[in-house]
């Protein structure tokens, strides 16, 4: 027993090195372990092998003796995004989305407990495109990855034949990582400036009125980098069985909201709208009434001196290193479930969840601390830059059909269809947080041995989805009347022992 606790523990590090991404309903999977898969993820009523840790663990009460599964799914998306300068395809990737659990019912009292690794979802988008403004006909990277993964102790116990109750507890450790054109309010850009060139006065500014006035801009650009942050938080899920006839089972759960803040570093290069701005500023500063009828050198030589007198230095560049800190959080959901069999070789059921996305997915909070380039801090006013990304994800009411038949003893087929309206709106839908996808159909089949081996397999496809984003994009300009198209691929096996 001890050998085997500290080989499953032992793997449970190794999964934590994988990076999973890309799961469907929003971010949460619509399933966990192969069976489940092949039922369309109605699973909260029927819960019989381990990856019930995840799922409903008062379901452990029906495993038998010493049980471990063991498996993976691997994801693939197909993504492809449109906007006035893009019409592209995203990169091919592969995501794996490993399961481990352990599960031991004792003999003499009606107690299960079991540990379970799970990789429990997050998003996942890598494109290469071009940016309107920022180095316009040059590819831009725009890529992100959300991976989370729990590792979960649970206790389960049966009061009564028809009652079961468990519980699960939870370490969370995510990471993320990001890179796209990311753009501000020139408000953003509080330092001041003194206008005074070429021997006249005309007082003093902020950066933010230069740009957003002088200049024009509505949106400042920058290229964003968020280097592999991670994260621990901390959860649990409560769950009940009710069987009030031998043909029907009901289960409900709560799982709890999971804080997470994450810490990394980040990287934000302004060069390329300085680029852009540059032409704009000659023009502006040779309009001036004190530069009117001034040399193209003159002109040149003042917004040299303009900068030199505030301490700007364009030797140095406009990109800053900083520290990175990120309030994240995994949502709380509710879970019904109901499974019944009418023929002993047929089992149906259905599952409903609510997902509150509308709290944990409200926005993305970014503080930047310690920056490392003076130009910027000059400019922004402080070493230190907040950033809001608006999401205004709503909350989902995912459902779930599945049906198993066992065809000959041991052999069993299965279908499912599960649909979770879109939680994305309009204004927030962009292309690196692609968790559009709706509807999702199911195949799948398993092989058990005498209860001692169980192997099942499942495909599922996440039929393609496009959404229009807004026409005055919440996010950037770049967004405004763009297409986000998502859908996915999704094939998972997993092996059970039982002794």
């Amino acid at each position: 027993m001890l050998k085997s606790s500290r080989w499953f523990l032992g793997f449970c590090f190794v999964l934590l090195s994988l990076r999973p991404a890309l799961a469907t309903n929003g971010m949460e999977m619509t399933f966990v372990g192969a069976r489940s898969g092949g039922m369309g993820g109605a699973d909260l009523a029927v819960a019989t092998d381990a990856t019930a840790i995840n799922t409903n663990p008062a379901g452990l009460t029906q495993t038998k003796n010493h049980r471990i599964d063991a498996g993976a799914a691997l994801m693939i998306p197909t993504l492809h995004f449109q906007n006035a300068v893009n019409d592209k395809d995203g990169a091919l990737q592969i995501f794996p989305m490993p399961v481990l659990a352990y599960a031991h019912s004792l003999e003499k009292v009606p107690i299960s407990f079991g540990m379970g690794m799970f990789a429990q979802g997050g998003m996942g988008a890598k494109f290469s495109m071009e940016h309107p403004v920022i180095h316009p006909g040059e590819k831009l990277d725009y890529r992100s990855q959300i991976a989370y993964m729990k590792l979960s102790p649970a206790l389960a116990y049966q009061p009564h034949k028809m009652i079961s109750i468990g519980v699960s507890f939870n370490v969370g450790f995510a990471m993320m990582a990001m890179k796209m054109p990311y753009s501000v309010q020139p408000s953003l850009m509080e330092g001041e400036a003194s206008m005074t060139m070429a021997g006249g006065n005309v007082g003093k500014t902020s950066y933010g009125a230069l740009f957003g006035g002088m200049l024009g801009y509505d949106e400042l650009t920058a290229i964003a980098e968020l280097k592999d942050a991670i994260a621990y938080g901390f959860g649990g899920k409560f769950g009940v069985l009710l069987t009030p006839h031998e043909k029907v089972s009901i289960g409900l759960t709560y799982t709890m909201k999971s804080k997470l803040t994450f810490h990394g570093k980040a990287r934000m290069d302004m060069q390329g709208q300085f680029d852009d701005a540059m032409p704009k500023m000659v023009d502006a500063f040779a309009a001036m009434p004190t530069n009117i009828g001034a040399s193209q050198e003159e002109i040149q030589q003042g917004i040299e001196d303009f900068f030199a007198s505030n301490g700007i230095d364009p030797s140095i560049g406009y990109s800053a290193n900083y520290d990175a800190k990120i309030a994240f959080a995994w949502p709380r959901k509710v879970g019904l479930g109901l499974a019944v069999k009418p023929i002993d070789n047929l089992l149906i059921a259905v599952d409903i969840h609510w997902i509150h996305w509308s709290d944990s997915m409200k926005k993305f909070k970014m503080v930047m601390t310690d920056g490392d380039n003076e130009n910027i801090n000059r400019m922004i006013g402080s070493d230190k830059v907040v950033t809001i990304l608006p999401l205004n994800w709503k909350d989902q009411f995912p459902i779930a059909v599945g049906v198993e038949y066992e065809f000959l003893e041991g052999v069993f087929g299965r279908m499912g269809y599960s649909y979770g309206e879109n939680p994305v709106p309009s204004s927030t839908v962009f292309p690196v947080f692609p968790a559009i996808v709706e509807h999702h159909i199911t195949l799948g089949g398993g092989y058990n041995y005498a209860d001692f081996f169980e192997i099942n397999v499942a495909y599922e496809l996440a039929v393609p989805n496009t959404q229009k984003g807004a026409s005055d994009h919440a996010v950037a300009s770049e967004y405004d009347n763009s297409k986000s198209t998502l859908g996915e691929h999704t094939v998972s096996l997993l092996g059970s022992f039982t002794w």
